[in-house]
């Protein structure tokens, strides 16, 4: 913004009360802005964090992410809103008066007085003596003035230290267990997607296929990957439609029924 003063002839804003409305209307974008990118990064990072958790516990169904990846969505969009409220519509100087006029509302007005007869050259031509001498007035009394007192309190005064605290969090489990959690983030941003969700016990050299006899009970026996951080006492195993509870080994028998084809799945609890 250009922070030259605003003339006509020989009446103009004097530069120090420019400059203390330009530095007030700073202020209202610096502290807008960050309270929407809090709010923002907060959401965000909430939507994450819960999909995080829940992935620790069960399979996240995908209407559960959709939802979440929504909330994030409705957060993030504080940004443009208060950009548009905050910065656009209170970027010209009468619109600074306003803003002004809602706690100091005689500030305000005479603020807006002023910035009339600045831009009315009608007014300056028919007694620009009396032009001057109230502009003069103003700015003599600006001086006096706590602009800080027509700041519009935060609506959300606990947001950024909200979002830095979510924000800690997050790149903690980033370093701590960056699979885990680039696997969380595209379960949240691609809920369409059947994403498999990481699971801190990974099974090691799972057949994409295994052929059976067709109606004998089969053994199955699987080990723990390499890389697995964690070793569950307690899991389920699922064969088409038989189920067996698993206690501290991977190995287990199912029979198989007359359905020649059958799914596999191994869930672990906590």
């Amino acid at each position: 913004m250009n922070s030259r003063p605003t003339t006509h002839k020989d009446v103009r804003l004097p530069i120090e009360l420019e400059q203390q409305l330009f530095r007030f209307r700073n202020s209202v974008w610096s502290s807008k802005t960050i309270d929407a990118v809090a709010i923002a990064v907060g959401t965000i990072l909430s939507a994450f964090l819960s999909i995080f958790v829940l992935d620790r516990c069960f399979d996240t169904s995908a209407g559960v992410r959709f939802a979440a990846l929504v909330l994030a969505t409705l957060g993030s969009a504080a940004v443009p809103v208060a950009i548009y409220r905050w910065v656009w519509r209170r970027r010209k100087l009468p619109q600074v008066a306003r803003l002004i006029s809602r706690q100091m509302p005689s500030a305000g007005d005479r603020l807006l007085g002023v910035l009339e007869l600045v831009g009315d050259p009608a007014q300056q031509q028919q007694s620009p003596g009396l032009c001057y001498a109230a502009v003069q007035q103003v700015a003599a009394e600006a001086t006096h003035w706590d602009l800080t007192q027509s700041a519009l309190p935060p609506r959300c005064k606990s947001a950024p230290i909200w979002a830095l605290g979510l924000l800690s969090i997050s790149v903690g489990l980033a370093l701590a267990v960056p699979t885990a959690s680039q696997s969380s983030w595209a379960r949240l941003l691609s809920p369409w997607k059947a994403i498999a969700r990481y699971s801190f016990a990974a099974i090691a050299d799972v057949p994409a296929s295994m052929v059976v006899a067709h109606g004998e009970p089969i053994t199955l026996e699987f080990t723990l990957a390499s890389d697995s951080l964690w070793e569950p006492a307690v899991g389920q195993v699922t064969v088409g439609h038989q189920q067996q509870q698993l206690f501290g080994f991977l190995q287990f028998g199912l029979p198989v029924g007359d359905d020649p084809v059958h799914s596999l799945q191994i869930f672990f609890q906590l």
